[in-house]
């Protein structure tokens, strides 16, 4: 080695030491300059490779482009061909000229957007000149005006030829009301989206298309299918149609649904597939004497038949499959009146902008709850709410008949949920597994929507709530006869002699409601405008605020004057809660015990549902609809939870049976020593208890937050205490007791209601869902989770309050509904015509939910009084990408458990 180094030395040009420095750093930057060099051709090579391989796909894409076109036009051409030979073609001819003219316009337009480039959406606003599309004429035999309609969109031509084809066939079934239809029609579609486009062609055709797929699902045969066809294909309420009149029709309906649906899609996003139907006017003569005496207005149904999917021949001709046709035609049945509620609904809606639910529930997460700093959220749950989405496929339009953002504020809430549940996955299962880190998740807005009311959607063995023997069994548990007409209608709002509103309540038993009103408490009056006459001639003897003091500070009865937004913020409980978030957490120490962290309880090797609560033991105080919601969104998180109930109490059974998901319920005597020591044992190994009862019972008992916390110091464990009431935890009405209605009518929801409905004066109107009682149950899950958290990272114990009305005073925070959106609501609405006496019994029947879906809904045994039974519920509107969501058991009846924790999780 020596050797060598004097060699070299020798063959170089002598240096001084400064040169040799400088000759090693001039070594150095040439190397440096090389490396650079080498990197910048590496990356000049991916690029070229990446534009090679885009252009590649490019022009793939225009030759899978034209091919379609190609395509679509034969197809076009062979559908009006085939409409032509058909015995229907004279009623037919119109589609069969509206099909070619389509066709034409969709290959000039894709010929001009070959030629072009071919990155923009297909669906977006070109900004060319306009080209007008010709106007569909309707059929002459009818004597209707013809449409004149200009659609300003090159690229979007064909995006009302539903709503086209939805006036022809108005027009062609009417002899009446034809400047209604037309004046219905009369707007321009400024938008060419292919979900705007979409959402024309299902409502254009009709009640009940979103049904469409879930009416042919194997999941829904049977008793469920008539009962969706009874609520569907017919004007609820007025024009009921019996599928039992003809069950071989609503078989070969359910057969035949998918294909219908996906007849609509293909043509409303400019393909069209290789089966095709034929869709044709047509009246069935045939229907037996049993179905037309059970639809006393049969002129306003309007009978399809849906006649022959074609099928690609060997030569590449739409031909008829021999095996589908029929003697008897399939008749599709459609109200011609909802029809055009529906449609009406389209027009105005087009107005709306870019607004959807989705958007909104976005703004209302990331701007509003994750900015609110009275919430305490935690930076991980921040990071976590940047990978949750919301799903598309939902609905996007409002549709519930509401002025305020019942589904948007849902729909933000459950993705604050999620985002919660990612994070604290994320903490206990992370360190051990990467499937939980970063997940993603997604919320869909129509499930959120459906929780809002989900009881409503309830099936035991097969048969909904209002099945006779479904309902005996939930009535036991009326143990004050409140669902018979006059003590029910004790529960609504009545004028009183100043000229203002009162909101009665009579609670789980309306007899000191009764009492102090000077009237029976029984009556057998089934009449229930006589019912509401003979009460509020009474209740209109006295003023709004002595029957406030008289019912809530004297016979400690629920209840509440009617304000507006602005008259309650102005009161004096409205200043003193103004400054609340939707929650409130506070660390609670038991003299000067500072409790240690608690870890995470730990789970079985081979769970692999990484749910967030897994482990969590929580103690269900409550009752009603807030209070059991919090427990059951525990549950589906993982929580162990046991309600103790009473089976001596009144209870809301029809919410019970579904609220129990996941519970264990022992009946517990708190008034017993035996009883008060089962709760004493529950509590002593509870994370959580959650105490939903009139504020101040529980600490009567002596089960309040001091004894809870003492229990706490004495184990050396932290606990969380959660707490529910109406009227917050501040002010001179935090004492009282209260109710989803009474929180809506003192807080302004009543009142906006009203305004929205056309009321004179001040008159309020309640809304028609239990909205304010199950978001607040899905705010008080997420306040469980944050102080959970804070409890595993810094120890302590906490107390959660939440209220009613917080929940409405975030609610009214993020405003009403446009004045657009309203008008399209009231139009898709029209037989919301309800009074300030109106409860949800009077009022649910008229709502017919736009949301179904297979996909929407679980199933589990079931323990509610009969043996090897199941029901189906609404599922999470979560889902994540690795965690899984569900109930450890279903529903069971009231002291079904005994007071004591489960053994450990066998997985």
């Amino acid at each position: 080695m020596v050797s060598k180094s004097v060699t070299k030395t020798r063959n170089r040009r002598p240096q001084n030491n400064n040169d040799d420095k400088d000759d090693e750093a001039h070594t150095t930057t040439t190397n440096t300059a090389k490396v650079r060099r080498e990197r910048n051709r590496q990356a000049q090579h991916v690029f070229r490779i990446r534009k090679q391989a885009e252009q590649r796909e490019k022009d793939q894409h225009i030759q899978k482009l034209e091919s379609e076109i190609e395509e679509m036009g034969s197809v076009f051409f062979d559908l009006a061909d085939a409409i032509t030979r058909s015995e229907h073609a004279q009623a037919d001819a119109q589609l069969m000229q509206t099909l070619r003219n389509s066709m034409k316009r969709v290959v000039r337009l894709g010929n001009d957007s070959v030629e072009h480039e071919s990155d923009s959406d297909p669906c977006q606003t070109s900004s060319e000149d306009p080209v007008p599309v010709e106007p569909v004429e309707v059929p002459s035999a009818v004597n209707t005006p013809p449409l004149e309609v200009q659609v300003y969109d090159p690229r979007a031509n064909d995006d009302l030829e539903s709503l086209r084809y939805g006036y022809m066939v108005l027009s062609s079934a009417l002899e009446t009301s034809n400047e209604t239809v037309q004046r219905l029609f009369q707007f321009t579609l400024k938008r060419g989206t292919r979900q705007e486009t979409l959402t024309n062609m299902q409502w254009a055709l009709g009640p009940g298309n979103w049904f469409m797929p879930i009416l042919a699902s194997h999941n829904f045969h049977g008793e469920v299918s008539k009962n969706i066809l009874r609520s569907l294909l017919g004007q609820k309420g007025e024009h009921p149609i019996d599928p039992d009149a003809a069950p071989h029709r609503r078989d070969e309906l359910l057969m035949n649904a998918v294909e219908v649906e996906k007849y609509i899609m293909s043509r409303s996003t400019g393909y069209v597939t290789e089966d095709i139907l034929e869709l044709a006017i047509g009246a069935d003569k045939n229907l037996d004497s049993r179905q037309e005496s059970q639809n006393p207005h049969p002129e306003d149904i309007m009978d399809f038949d849906v006649f022959f999917p074609t099928e690609r021949g060997r030569t590449g001709q739409a031909v008829i499959s021999p095996s589908m046709r029929r003697q008897v035609p399939r008749i599709l049945r459609i109200s011609q009146s909802r029809l055009i509620q529906n449609i009406a609904y389209v027009s105005i809606s087009a107005e709306m902008g870019d607004y959807t639910i989705q958007k909104e529930a976005s703004r209302i997460l990331h701007e509003v709850l994750l900015k609110d700093s009275r919430l305490g959220i935690p930076d991980d749950v921040k990071e976590a709410a940047s990978r949750i989405n919301f799903d598309e496929r939902a609905v996007q339009t409002p549709f519930l008949p509401t002025p305020v953002k019942c589904t948007e504020s849902s729909t933000a809430l459950w993705a604050l949920l999620a985002a919660f549940g990612s994070a604290i996955a994320t903490q206990r299962y992370g360190p051990t597994t990467s499937t939980t880190q970063n997940q993603k998740a997604v919320v869909n807005s129509d499930v959120a929507t459906m929780f809002l009311f989900s009881f409503l959607f309830l099936r035991v063995g097969g048969r909904p709530t209002s099945d006779p023997a479904v309902a005996a069994r939930y009535s036991a548990y009326d143990t004050r006869q409140q669902f018979t007409p006059w003590r029910r209608l004790c529960t609504t709002v009545y004028p009183t002699r100043d000229g203002r509103w009162f909101h009665l309540h009579g609670g789980l038993d309306s007899s000191k409601s009764f009492r102090m009103l000077g009237l029976p408490t029984h009556e057998e009056l089934t009449d229930e405008m006589e019912v509401i006459h003979r009460i509020s001639e009474r209740v209109q003897q006295f003023d709004a605020d002595w029957l406030d003091v008289e019912a809530n500070e004297h016979w400690r009865q629920a209840g509440g004057i009617c304000l507006s937004p602005e008259e309650f913020g102005n009161s004096e409980q409205g200043r003193a809660i103004a400054d609340d978030g939707l929650y409130l957490i506070e660390e609670s120490l038991v003299g000067d015990a500072q409790l240690p962290p608690v870890p995470w309880p730990e789970v079985t090797q081979n769970n692999n549902t990484f749910r967030p609560l897994e482990g969590i033991k929580l103690v269900d105080i409550t009752r009603a609809i807030a209070g059991p919601t919090i427990a059951r969104l525990a549950a589906l998180l993982g929580a162990t939870v046991i309600r103790v109930s009473n089976t001596e109490l009144p209870d809301l059974g029809i919410v019970l049976f579904e609220s129990n998901l996941g519970k264990r319920d022992a009946h517990v005597e708190l008034k017993t020593e035996e009883g008060r020591a089962a709760l004493r044992r529950l509590v002593e190994d509870a994370d959580v208890v959650l105490d939903g009862y009139r504020p101040g019972v529980l600490e009567r008992l002596g089960f309040g937050p001091a004894w809870v916390y003492e229990v706490a110091r004495r184990r050396g464990k932290g606990i969380v205490y959660a707490r529910e009431n109406c009227h917050g935890w501040k002010g001179p009405w935090r004492h009282r007791s209260g109710w989803q209605q009474v929180s809506d009518a003192v807080t302004g929801i009543g009142w906006l209601f009203g305004r929205m409905w056309g009321l004179e004066g001040d008159e309020p109107m309640m809304p028609f869902l239990p909205n304010s009682d199950f978001q607040t149950g899905i705010v008080g899950c997420i306040a469980i989770m944050n102080a959970l958290d804070r409890r595993a990272r810094s120890g302590g114990n906490y107390l959660v309050s939440t209220s009613l009305n917080q929940l409405n005073c975030f609610l009214i925070s993020l405003g009403t509904q446009s004045p657009e959106t309203q008008e399209a609501l009231r139009t898709r609405w029209p037989n919301m015509k309800f009074r300030h006496y109106d409860d949800l019994h009077r009022q649910m029947p008229v709502l017919v939910p736009e949301l179904l879906n297979p996909e929407y809904f679980m199933t589990l045994k079931a323990e509610l009084g009969v043996s090897n039974e199941e029901m189906t519920f609404v599922g999470p509107a979560i889902k994540y990408e690795t965690t899984k969501l569900f109930y450890d058991r279903g529903s069971c009846l009231r002291g079904f458990d005994k007071a004591e924790w489960p053994g450990e999780r066998k997985d």
